[in-house]
């Protein structure tokens, strides 16, 4: 059996852990001196300031969970993040001045990020179960062929026991950039999901998944020139938590709405239309993709009602081809415009946000169709029930059936609706048909299919979103709304404002930017703010009581703002094969390291100089230097190690010391 000497214990067991695994995933070299250089590691002197706020946001979580204030919480959460920026060598007077304000935006923003969670995710928790553990350490043990264990470290951030049924769920906390579509996705095929469980479910209880928490800090952005004087040019957090809009004289962040009027349509996801007025939150809208940029349409979305408002503001009329809407004079339309600044060509035409009063006659808004009413009639139940029956959808809504009166009915009623068709043998036929089945196709592509869904409404296709949702509008369907004519109203109107999860909406078939937002980017991919006078600023220099008082006001004027930000997403559990392979892939591949590492340490011991362990690390630790990885998103901390000098004498260099592990490591008997 292979003895590995870690200190002065002997040990039979080889110990590793998931972000070591996943360091040789990314870069084998990397995990060598990161995890085995001398038996230890390397960590460079200077710190990694985003991951070092991710720890001392999990600081601050863990002391709320264990049931002492919000006010401790953030103490003990702020006190770590200043004790690791204080580990930064580099004296004050020579830091850069972005340096400078990141190190002073940390510490509001992982108060913010504290103090959000415990507003938004702290009731639900305490309130649907109940935390087993918190922190725990889950060692976990495999044999080999041969006899070899090797040793997993795990730490689940929570193991937690839902009330309602008791099932356990593993809680991981994970803060981001912000919860987008990747962020969702990884975690359903990434190691943690599958280690944990396992870890936690040698201690006899059965885990039903692991529950991933996002915890978004913001994406990271540069002032313009036109901000603060002394922000300009300065990278940020662009989080509302620690961010408001502020002119002079008045309180940071006053909102500001673009608002439609109250009898205007709005399309729901179960493709029925209401009035504005009848909106509320939680209610499911068709809207699309709120960034623009390009000729092709945008792709159609899910959106979530988050928030309505009523109010009077300055209005207009909007007169189409296609029908009229009535809107404030600041609300957003999608416009086709010409834009020197968007591609080669110095005359690129493209869709971009444009303020109602700006509009000109002529432009056009993407325009879906008109709205249609629901019909109740005998016919329209007779179609819904063929549908439902033999309907499906692909590309569009299909109905199958066999030469007869049935067809022949079906077809009348298309005509009478004035719904376009193609009827086609339907290729392969079914079971029983003997291939005589006719396939009816209905034409006119997703807003056809859409309106045949409203009008007729069959349960079952209308379960589904998949006629529209993540589809663009494209070719002979693609239709926009041609301007005629443009009326100012004279007194102010009374107008509602929407607030969706995907910022947009469809308005009289008309696509549309939701009803009220702080900021957006326009075709340039300049950040746009409120309006003229309006700065953002920190809100924990400019903010009466500072980053807890802001947070307070935020959530009881616009709670929705938090869900972006604190993102709960649905429970992962992994199959039996899947765990399988992962122990096939892995193990195996951990205990060869552990040998090279350990044939070259031996190396090391008898004052070999560290050139001649090049070709074992070559083989056993090669560099992964494809698509930039050695430099992008940043450079790597080991640079100097494997593309400088440094290697001769790591520890000599100044640059790095010994790395002190994250995991206690189990004293195992010899």
């Amino acid at each position: 059996m292979l003895l590995l000497r870690y200190g002065h214990h002997m040990t039979n067991v080889i110990w590793t852990s998931r972000s070591q695994i996943e360091d040789f995933e990314r870069c084998p070299r990397l995990c060598y001196w990161r995890y085995h250089y001398n038996g230890i590691g390397l960590e460079g002197h200077g710190i990694q300031l985003e991951a070092e706020m991710g720890t001392a946001i999990h600081t601050g979580i863990e002391v709320l969970l264990q049931g002492y204030s919000v006010d401790t919480a953030v103490h003990d959460a702020t006190v770590y993040i200043n004790l690791a920026i204080a580990k930064d060598p580099t004296p004050p007077h020579l830091l850069t001045d972005n340096r400078r304000f990141e190190y002073e935006e940390a510490i509001p923003l992982v108060e913010a990020c504290v103090r959000g969670w415990a507003l938004a995710r702290l009731p639900r928790i305490v309130t649907t179960g109940k935390c087993l553990s918190i922190e725990r350490e889950h060692p976990i043990k495999f044999t080999l062929e041969g006899g070899q264990v090797v040793g997993l470290q795990t730490r689940p951030d929570i193991v937690w026991q839902r009330t309602a049924d008791n099932a356990v769920f593993i809680r991981n906390i994970k803060t981001c950039k912000v919860v987008d579509d990747k962020f969702r996705q990884q975690w359903k095929i990434d190691m943690q999901t599958l280690s944990e469980p396992l870890a936690v479910e040698q201690t006899g209880v059965q885990v039903s998944g692991v529950i991933v928490e996002g915890v978004a800090k913001g994406k990271k952005l540069d002032f313009p020139a036109s901000a603060l004087a002394d922000l300009a040019g300065k990278y940020y957090h662009n989080n509302p938590l620690i961010y408001g809009w502020h002119k002079e004289a008045e309180p940071p962040l006053t909102r500001e709405d673009w608002c439609i009027a109250p009898h205007s349509k709005i399309l729901r996801a179960d493709m029925s239309w209401c009035e504005a007025w009848q909106v509320r939150p939680g209610d499911e809208l068709v809207g699309f993709d709120q960034e623009l940029g390009s000729k092709q349409w945008p792709k159609l979305r899910k959106a979530y009602v988050t928030a309505t408002t009523t109010l009077k503001k300055p209005s207009l009329l909007l007169m189409t081809d296609q029908g009229e809407v009535t809107c404030s004079v600041d609300h957003l339309w999608p416009v086709r415009r010409y834009h020197g600044k968007l591609h080669k060509h110095p005359w690129s035409i493209a869709y971009q946000w444009v303020e109602a009063g700006k509009l000109k006659l002529g432009e056009k808004i993407p325009f879906l169709g008109r709205p249609w009413e629901v019909d109740t009639s005998w016919e329209a139940g007779y179609v819904s029930g063929l549908l439902d029956g033999e309907g499906s959808i692909h590309s569009g809504v299909t109905f199958y059936q066999n030469p007869g009166i049935v067809l022949d009915s079906f077809l009348d009623l298309m005509s009478k609706y004035n719904i376009h068709v193609l009827v086609n043998p339907h290729k392969t036929g079914f079971k029983g048909s003997k291939g005589r089945c006719m396939q009816v196709r209905i034409l006119g592509g997703t807003h056809a299919g859409m309106r045949m869904l409203g009008l007729f409404r069959p349960k079952r296709l209308l379960r589904g979103s998949s006629l529209w949702e993540g589809r663009r509008v494209t070719g002979a369907q693609r239709t926009c709304a041609t301007i005629r004519r443009i009326e100012l109203l004279g007194d102010e109107q009374d107008l509602v404002g929407i607030e969706t999860t995907t910022g947009t909406m469809v308005v009289n078939g008309l696509l549309s930017h939701n009803s009220h937002r702080y900021e957006w980017t326009d075709l340039s991919g300049q950040h746009r703010r409120l309006g003229k006078g309006y700065r953002k600023v920190p809100v924990w220099r400019a903010y009466p009581g500072g980053v807890a008082a802001w947070i307070n006001h935020v959530w009881g004027e616009d709670a929705s703002a938090f869900d972006d930000l604190f993102v709960e997403l649905e429970p992962i559990l992994r199959s039996d094969y899947e765990i399988e392979r992962w122990k096939r892939q892995t193990l195996p591949q951990i205990q060869q390291r552990e040998i090279a590492a350990l044939s070259i340490k031996v190396m090391q011991d008898a004052g070999d100089p560290m050139h001649t362990a090049e070709p074992a690390l070559d083989e056993y630790f090669p560099m992964h230097t494809s698509s930039g990885n050695c430099i992008w998103p940043r450079r790597c901390t080991y640079w100097s190690l494997c593309h400088g000098t440094a290697a001769a004498d790591p520890l000599g260099s100044g640059e790095f010391q010994p790395r002190v592990p994250h995991h206690p490591v189990p004293v195992e008997e010899p």
